[in-house]
């Protein structure tokens, strides 16, 4: 599989790039409003933003056909 740039996935991307980063920032705020810990608000905003910056450049889709190739190539 070859990897295709996607203009619309760049879009979504970076749709939820912003929020990701503003969740980044005040992770410690959200924390205090809702309870919690300060660090696990803050591994939830940085797997958010990591989450983003792959539909962003798009690499979701062949990491899914990877995975998928590993455990089902033998039904080809």
């Amino acid at each position: 599989m070859s990897y295709e740039f996607s203009i619309v996935s760049f879009i979504i991307g970076v749709l939820l790039l912003v929020p990701s980063a503003f969740f980044v920032k005040y992770s410690n705020k959200v924390a205090d409003t809702f309870g919690g810990s300060y660090s696990r608000y803050q591994i939830y905003s940085f797997i958010a933003l990591g989450i983003s910056i792959l539909i962003m450049f798009n690499i979701q889709s062949a990491l899914g056909s990877l995975i998928a190739n590993t455990f089902f190539s033998g039904l080809n």
